[in-house]
């Protein structure tokens, strides 16, 4: 068997298809156009066969580097503080990221709670949450006993999301156990500025079964309408989750994502539009890390 038969007949100039690889890796810059000097002999010497063949290698590598690129989260241990704080709130066949900011409070989305269906907020009775979720198994779970929107929160809006309903987009839920004295909490700050490092955190629906966090992302904007954009990776399923930042190795949560106001733009309502009801409800002005985690 010759050669030319093992790498799909393009094995005569194999070397240009392979050197405009190693270009496109050389000059991809954060999703630009990758620029391929390849040379006309060489195009003009390939068949149609073979045009194919080694298109199929350079789009397989561009996709890959696309993807490396456009995706900076990686799995977070649910049974290490603060991780364990994160929740998923779970309703019907859905589910939505949260945080316990306290024994037995948590912060979420408001727009989680809204039936798209019957075009009302959902029963307090279909509502549970559970922390340190994993492939099927959960540290702990509770019912819910009383739900808090924001006054400002019109569900009838949902119909044309933007920036503006972002800026009040939360909720707090209140449990029937206190899963925040197994897991630990993370505490509020209201202190909130453009340039802060961050991580934030969810249960993405493409990795839907473990939480992900894209670690090292900074707060890059304070829109008008009142809510804050920062460049973390985010997808559907993240809603609720809380963007942490660290005052000195204490966690805190200074805003949850909502949504995703474009490309590379994750919307977050900041934690000042709701710390006031959040204290009323008894959220600590500490964190508290876990203790003696278990697993379900």
């Amino acid at each position: 068997m010759q050669h030319d038969d093992i790498v799909g007949g393009v094995s005569g100039h194999w070397c240009d298809c392979v050197g405009a690889y190693l270009i496109a890796r050389t000059h991809w810059n954060g999703g630009g156009v990758a620029q391929f000097p390849i040379s006309n002999a060489f195009l003009a010497s390939l068949s149609g066969a073979k045009v194919v063949r080694c298109l199929c290698v350079l789009l397989l590598v561009l996709c890959s580097l696309t993807s490396a690129h456009a995706d900076q989260r990686d799995i977070v241990q649910v049974k290490e503080y603060p991780w364990s704080t994160v929740a998923r709130v779970r309703f019907g066949h859905g589910w939505c990221s949260a945080v316990l900011i306290g024994p037995n409070l948590v912060a979420t989305a408001a727009h989680c709670l809204w039936n798209k269906i019957t075009g009302r907020s959902m029963d307090v009775k279909a509502l549970s949450v559970v922390v340190g979720w994993d492939r099927g198994m959960f540290i702990d779970g509770s019912k819910v006993l009383g739900v808090t929107v924001s006054p400002k929160w019109v569900p009838e809006e949902m119909v044309r999301y933007g920036s503006e309903q972002a800026g009040r987009d939360w909720a707090l839920l209140e449990l029937e156990t206190p899963l925040g004295k197994e897991v630990g909490w993370v505490a509020l700050s209201d202190s909130i500025k453009i340039g802060d490092p961050i991580a934030a955190v969810g249960y993405g629906e493409d990795r839907k079964h473990v939480a992900v966090a894209h670690q090292g992302c900074h707060i890059t904007e304070h829109l008008p309408t009142g809510d804050w954009t920062h460049d973390c990776d985010a997808v559907h399923g993240d809603s609720g989750g809380p963007v942490f930042s660290w005052d000195g190795s204490a966690p805190k949560v200074i805003a949850l994502t909502v949504a995703r106001l474009g490309e590379n733009r994750g919307g977050a309502v900041g934690v000042p539009e709701f710390i006031q009801e959040a204290r009323k409800l008894g959220a600590p002005k500490d964190s508290r890390p876990a203790e003696n985690i278990g697993a379900h």
